[in-house]
């Protein structure tokens, strides 16, 4: 089975992130390598590969390739760095990687290239390779139905959206290379009463947590690297899943990168609350998605600012410093295991950044929220990272600042 790659898609081959859990207890190769198996004709996707023929891009599945299962003895440093080799589509669009640390447990990631599976449509995969596994462990009978690849983005877009059907060609970013930058990735975990905290100050300031995530890392962002005696101008992008906001409503898994960049260009001088930039964002947000701002922009779906005809004043930063993307993928689904082992942590992994500007990413679980904060190493250096997280991390964690009147 076979289908033409669309631009969106193309534009991003180069990536392949990773989902992964750290556990404790034993998996059981075999087990686990039959479920990865079962996934992927489920999933067909999964063990796609692409090819250029006659001057175009096809993503390609056929019945005799399967994608690799990785075991390696190590930790999470072991982990980072098998998500940062390079992945070339051409040879496989997926891998399942076994980080095995001693007898105490270790780590088990799912890679998969960021074109054909975005973040909902991974952790959908992700918690069912977690499924079948338990089944096979349980003894439970498993049923490995097969599957379909998911439509192409703009096939879906022509059909929700008819107007968009000029769409440029694309080209993708070098494939098998690896970028020539590191990505500063850090964790900031809250505790439940912390997270409680969040939740607590942003319903009295009438805030979704994506809108006051937003306030606050602008306002560390800001304060901590900027001299802001005078009004400076920045804007934050967040991206909107579009999948239940069309009619009719898009599945998960039916195709995948279905949504558009949101953007918001914001004023803030040294008396910008974090609370007035999220009120800011949220409102305009919200004015964007009633009067359908949509369009398609360097092959990218966007949704303009409600503020493009007036925009932000104040000094134009060096993009790297005056931007940023933030998205919280919200409560994530609990992971069945079976009784021998226990899953401890939550990763998501970037194997690359395609903008200069930090990117922050929010989920919860276990009522616990956690925020990641990635930075690239060409235009942000460790001491300022460093700076940067400490910021963000006491802020988050000083309830009662937050929920000061």
């Amino acid at each position: 089975m076979q289908r033409e790659l669309d631009d969106i898609e193309i534009g991003k081959l180069a990536y392949t992130p990773a989902y992964a859990v750290d556990y404790t207890g034993r998996v059981d190769h075999s087990a686990l390598k039959q479920a990865f198996e079962v996934l992927c004709n489920r999933h067909p996707v999964l063990r796609a590969r692409t090819i250029f023929e006659h001057g175009r891009w096809f993503l390609r599945a056929t019945p005799d390739f399967r994608p690799s299962m990785t075991v390696l003895a190590g930790d999470d440093e072991t982990l980072r760095r098998a998500v940062g080799e390079p992945c070339d589509a051409r040879e496989e669009m997926a891998q399942l990687l076994l980080i095995e640390d001693g007898e105490r447990g270790g780590a088990v990631a799912l890679r998969a290239n960021h074109a054909t599976l975005d973040g909902r449509h991974l952790t959908t995969v992700f918690t069912e390779l977690w499924q079948i596994y338990t089944q096979l462990v349980e003894g439970a009978p498993v049923a490995a139905e097969p599957g379909r690849l998911p439509d192409s983005n703009h096939a879906v877009m022509r059909d929700r959206f008819r107007e968009m059907v000029d769409i440029p060609p694309a080209k993708p970013d070098s494939l098998g290379e690896r970028p020539g930058y590191s990505i500063f990735q850090h964790v900031i975990e809250l505790d439940e009463r912390q997270s409680s905290d969040i939740l607590r100050a942003a319903r009295v300031r009438g805030l979704t947590v994506h809108a006051m995530l937003c306030g606050i890392i602008i306002e560390t962002q800001l304060s901590t690297l900027v001299d802001v005696s005078e009004p400076v101008a920045f804007t934050c992008w967040s991206p909107v899943d579009l999948r239940n906001r069309v009619t009719p409503p898009v599945g998960v898994t039916d195709t995948t990168n279905f949504l558009a960049m949101h953007r918001a260009d914001i004023a803030y001088s040294r008396s910008t609350s974090w609370h007035e930039i999220g009120q800011r964002l949220q409102k305009d947000l919200k004015a964007a998605l009633i009067e359908k701002r949509l369009r398609l922009s360097d092959g990218a779906l966007t949704l303009g600012s409600a503020l493009e005809s007036r925009p932000a004043e104040g000094e134009r930063l060096d993009p790297h410093i005056g931007s940023a993307s933030v998205s919280n993928y919200g409560v994530l689904p609990a992971l069945p295991t079976p009784d021998d082992m226990r899953i401890t942590k939550f990763h998501s992994i970037a194997d690359r950044l395609g903008t200069p500007y930090p990117n922050f990413s929010a989920f919860t679980i276990d009522n616990s929220l956690s925020v990641i904060n990635r930075y690239r190493s060409d235009y942000f250096t460790e001491d300022e990272v460093r700076l940067l997280v400490e910021n963000t991390t006491a802020r988050l964690q000083d309830g009662s600042r937050l929920l000061a009147s």
